[in-house]
């Protein structure tokens, strides 16, 4: 269990003191969270080992093990474990099941529900321009397996899955850690309304998230996420942020990186907002979430709950790798697989390959029918 250090911490949000009136009230409501029934004795030694929500707040983990070592009969180090997992996560998180509910169901399983799980599904994509690459899958099979279907199918998938879940981590990290440290995320109006400040409808242009109306942050999963045209947008709005909430701080944040050093939008957003700060890795992370280990809170969680989406949609690797293989090799059967997809993936319909005679509402080869010959698709010009 890694401690991080302290380069922008804050002080216990003020969510702790108004929702809890206690620390025996946070003790037992947090603690309600995990698998484990504590008495008024045990709660008041934990009161005693943190007797401030100071204390508590900026406790590491070995030590929060060892307070609840001293209280919790009987003690094993996976109890300790998720004791410690449960108080971090709700000293981070307001409503911890609020945010687990909304993560899962308006982020996660709607990916999952995305991810392959037939052949078809990582030949060609949800755009029919989307064809997966011979020559990649080539270099696959001649460098990163042993030559077998079974590990060539593995590795489609997985680049598939990590494709897709890399699409969803700045939506991921806009919709937790903008919830964390007292924050409240903000939701983007629908429409050109998005773009345009207004008291009503849009009184937050262009901010992700928030902390009453004194802070405000825009947050980005990594600094080449946004062009310099879409820095100069986000300098902008946080700028209009600025004139309307007078004193009020404003942050354009990235979740992932060492330094600022190639940040492709910095310069433009500065150049707009000049009282913009520009942040970066573990000082985005602490700065937002207030808790020295946030980062360790955010990674925990996000395991947590893609291992619960996994399970509801009932997506299973290992099922996948093996169905799509057995697809595979009826598919292809003794023809060289490389041979097939280098011919299925760039063999059409020559009316559809040039802008002279292309068609959009013309009827196209379907994702599956590979085997189909070039002449079937040679229109009678007679």
């Amino acid at each position: 269990m890694r401690e991080y250090p302290d380069f922008r911490t804050g002080e216990p949000p003020e969510f702790l003191f108004q929702k809890y009136g206690s620390l025996e009230d946070f003790f037992r409501q947090s603690i309600s969270h995990a698998d484990v029934n504590l008495d008024s004795a045990y709660i008041d030694t934990l009161v005693s080992t943190f007797p401030t929500f100071g204390d508590l707040f900026t406790a590491t983990g070995e030590e929060l093990m060892n307070g609840f070592e001293q209280a919790v009969v009987p003690t094993t180090p996976a109890i300790l474990n998720e004791l410690r997992i449960t108080v971090e996560r709700h000293l981070v998180f307001e409503d911890v099941s609020d945010v687990r509910e909304k993560v899962v169901n308006d982020i996660i399983e709607p990916k999952f529900e995305d991810l392959p799980r037939d052949i078809d599904d990582i030949v060609v994509g949800s755009n029919p321009g989307d064809v997966i690459d011979p020559f990649l899958v080539a270099l696959n099979k001649q460098l990163l397996t042993d030559g077998g279907t079974k590990p060539l199918v593995r590795n489609i998938i997985v680049h598939k899955c990590l494709m897709k879940f890399e699409d969803l981590m700045g939506h991921l990290h806009e919709h937790t850690l903008g919830r964390a440290g007292g924050c409240e995320w903000i939701p983007e109006p629908s429409g050109d309304q998005k773009y345009e400040y207004d008291s009503v409808e849009n009184p937050y242009l262009g901010a992700d998230a928030r902390r009453d109306e004194s802070e405000f942050f825009e947050i980005k999963n990594k600094t080449g996420s946004e062009k310099g045209s879409g820095g100069e947008k986000i300098g902008t709005q946080m700028k209009k942020l600025g004139d309307v909430y007078e004193g009020s701080e404003r942050y354009y944040t990235s979740v992932i990186g060492q330094t600022l050093k190639g940040h492709r939008s910095k310069g433009a957003a500065e150049r707009a907002d000049p009282e913009l700060e520009v942040l970066v890795g573990l000082t985005t992370i602490q700065k937002i979430g207030l808790h020295k280990n946030t980062p360790r809170v955010l990674l925990e969680f996000y395991l947590e709950l893609f291992t619960e989406a996994a399970e509801k949609s009932d997506f299973d690797i290992e099922n996948v790798v093996e169905h799509v293989t057995e697809q595979w090799e009826e598919r292809y059967g003794e023809e060289d697989p490389l041979e097939g997809i280098l011919y299925w993936s760039i063999v059409g319909d020559p009316r559809q390959q040039t802008n002279e005679t292309y068609d959009p509402w013309r009827e196209t080869v379907s994702k599956d029918s590979n085997q189909t010959t070039l002449e079937e698709y040679v229109p009678d010009l007679g």
